[in-house]
């Protein structure tokens, strides 16, 4: 069941094509004008201060060192319970970059609480960019600053989209 009436949901969706169609007819005419080299340059320019500018805030607000957490999630799923396991390495380094691990996730399976690699990726930005990046310009310049390392296999890293997708139960 859907709670959400289609009529809202077509229109949320039209207005994304119409904004992804002004954006691109935009840089038509950019590269146009100014031609592709300068384009390529401005885009490389702006990717490169992004990842500067969060390098200097990761530099400006977190410590330097080690930091781990362990999530723990219990669930019961018809006459299966099951407890996953969720734990965390984050380095943030001197120079501003961050590493973050997830070697130990629970493995992907028959429950719900998995997500693609992609997905998950969203997730971990949505939150850095509410709490550590805040007053940075995003884009793929704020990604170079961040190196995950997620298993494969790993619930948020499964081996098929089958294991992020199925309703389980």
């Amino acid at each position: 069941r859907n709670v959400r009436d289609a009529t809202y949901w077509l229109l949320d969706n039209r207005a994304k094509i119409a904004g992804t169609r002004m954006v691109r007819d935009r840089v038509v005419e950019i590269v146009q004008e100014f031609g592709r080299d300068y384009y390529l340059k401005a885009i490389h320019e702006m990717v490169e201060d992004s990842a500067r500018a969060a390098r200097e805030t990761v530099r400006r607000m977190l410590f330097p060192g080690t930091y781990r957490e362990v999530a723990w999630r219990g669930f019961s799923l018809g006459d299966r319970s099951l407890l996953l396991h969720a734990p965390v390495e984050m380095t943030v380094r001197v120079d501003g970059t961050i590493d973050m691990d997830w070697d130990g996730l629970s493995s992907a399976g028959a429950h719900p609480f998995q997500a693609t690699l992609p997905c998950f990726e969203a997730i971990l930005f949505n939150a850095l960019i509410q709490y550590v990046f805040f007053d940075t310009r995003y884009n793929e310049g704020t990604f170079h600053v961040v190196d995950l390392h997620v298993p494969s296999g790993s619930a948020c890293n499964p081996p098929d989209i089958f294991h992020a997708t199925a309703q389980w139960g």
